[in-house]
């Protein structure tokens, strides 16, 4: 803006006055996106890596799925799994699974381990409707599975939607079972039916969040009885004949309802990817894929760690407040010293580290754009977010400061995230990661309609994100 159409503005700000439509609309016009600022052979990158994303998204979409899908990867470019026999030696690749729903993958540094790892910590749940403990019910001749929500979610967006049942079951006899039903175009899926408007009227008047109250989240799994007239044996002899099920082993079984559809291109010039599960898949694939690309031996052991059960708070022994991550650190510094390392080494290591808590952020919703502040919120296709957690934890400024010469010197696009000063507000794994006493900076990518059914990303941040990866595993 010119200094001579900046003093009407000026003026009118000082005096009360609405500036002119024409100036209220340049102040928020935002930059050009980033898409168009890149190489032919950039724009190509990008899209490789948005389709590689989709097929994760499309194949994994709990924990349990994602753990196994990126495992499969990581073998595929010569990473192995860390045991008693594994050399610590610069350049070694491996990787290390906890209870099959948290994964860690490693690129072993040319520096000792005292020196500090270079760490990107992001989350593999996503929100979803788990089913209860005893989840078979018989309502008005159909055959039902309860279902109650883990993480935040809108209730009503799970309405009248295919969903896929998927998860895992330890069956009476021991043998655990992988559940998948309606991830395939053939398969059968479930569905949660809302009212009718003609029939709603009373219903109304509820809000948001009760559209559905627990009790109603019910979805349909059947509607012919078995040949004794029973709905419910007719659902139990369905799993049965798939996976040797009995209704008693809901007990022992982790299993969810997901979006059933697949990821999408989304607009016209299919710059957007369309996706239940992008809230945290986007960072976890990202992060694993940059690992893999790293070349040569990095100056620092490299890694990525990823974890279950962040959208209930990062509890349970896969999520980032178990001790998982600091006894493997522990095992690493073992194999590389060849004797038990002290606790003195120990909290050297994680001093000397730094970390980076990976996970989506908030972007300006075009239909709602009041819900953040204009001046610190991000826009899909303007580059990966460095975002601050403000009131809370926070990096220190020689370490962000030392982030910005690298995308400076890389020219990566990037832009900040901050909540509104009255907003809402969220978490991620880095509080946790700072009780470590590593450094942290949060970082992600910009999303609409996070925790939707179906959210929206950009492929030009989704490779912003991943050369910033690969530039900070790289750094010296």
């Amino acid at each position: 803006m010119t200094t001579s159409r900046l003093l009407p503005a000026l003026l009118a700000a000082m005096l009360g006055v609405s500036a002119s439509p024409a100036l209220a609309q340049q102040a928020a016009t935002p930059p050009a996106a980033s898409w168009l600022k890149m190489s032919d052979a950039e724009r190509r990158a990008a899209d490789e890596l948005a389709q590689a994303y989709m097929r994760f998204l499309k194949a994994a979409k709990i924990p349990l799925h994602r753990t196994q899908y990126l495992t499969t990867e990581l073998a595929k470019t010569g990473f192995k799994p860390f045991g008693p026999s594994s050399a610590w030696q610069p350049g070694a690749k491996y990787y290390l699974v906890n209870r099959d729903r948290a994964l860690m993958a490693v690129v072993v540094g040319k520096k000792p381990l005292k020196a500090g790892v270079r760490l990107i910590g992001a989350h593999l749940d996503s929100p979803r409707l788990d089913l209860r403990l005893k989840p078979l019910k018989t309502v008005e001749g159909f055959g039902m599975l309860k279902t109650q929500p883990y993480g935040g979610i809108k209730r009503y967006q799970w309405s009248n939607l295919p969903l896929a049942l998927v998860g895992q079951v330890a069956r009476k006899d021991g043998k655990l079972v992988d559940v998948s039903i309606g991830m395939q175009p053939n398969d059968p899926v479930f569905i949660l039916p809302d009212l009718a408007p003609h029939v709603d009227k009373e219903f109304r008047g509820r809000s948001v969040e009760d559209v559905f109250k627990g009790e109603e989240l019910s979805t349909i799994a059947a509607s012919v009885p078995d040949g004794s007239g029973d709905l419910k044996k007719a659902v139990m002899g369905e799993l049965n004949k798939r996976y040797g099920l009995d209704e008693e082993d809901f007990i022992s079984s982790e299993l969810a309802l997901v979006p059933a559809q697949e990821p999408r291109e989304v607009g016209l010039d299919r710059m957007l990817i369309g996706s239940y599960g992008q809230d945290d898949g986007l960072c976890s694939f990202v992060g694993i894929n940059a690992l893999q690309q790293l070349k040569g031996t990095p100056e620092y052991t490299s890694i990525v760690y990823l974890v279950d059960h962040e959208e209930v708070g990062n509890i349970n022994t896969t999520g980032v407040r178990s001790r998982f991550f600091v006894s493997a650190l522990e095992r690493f510094a073992n194999r590389e010293l060849g004797r038990e390392a002290s606790s003195e080494y120990i909290s050297t290591l994680l001093e000397n580290s730094e970390a980076i808590s990976a996970d989506v952020s908030q972007a300006i919703n075009p239909n709602f754009p009041g819900t953040e502040d204009p001046h610190n919120t991000a826009r899909l296709g303007q580059g990966f977010t460095v975002k601050t957690m403000k009131p809370g934890f926070d990096a220190t400024p020689a370490f962000r400061g030392r982030l910005r010469r690298m995308l400076a010197d890389q020219r990566i696009s990037w832009q900040t995230y901050a909540y509104k000063v009255d907003g809402g507000g969220g978490a991620t794994i880095g509080a946790q990661l700072q009780e470590l006493n590593m450094d942290v900076v949060d970082v992600g990518a910009p999303l609409l309609a996070m925790h939707g059914t179906f959210e929206l990303s950009s492929k030009a941040d989704l490779h912003a994100l991943n050369r910033f990866f690969d530039a900070y595993f790289s750094a010296p």
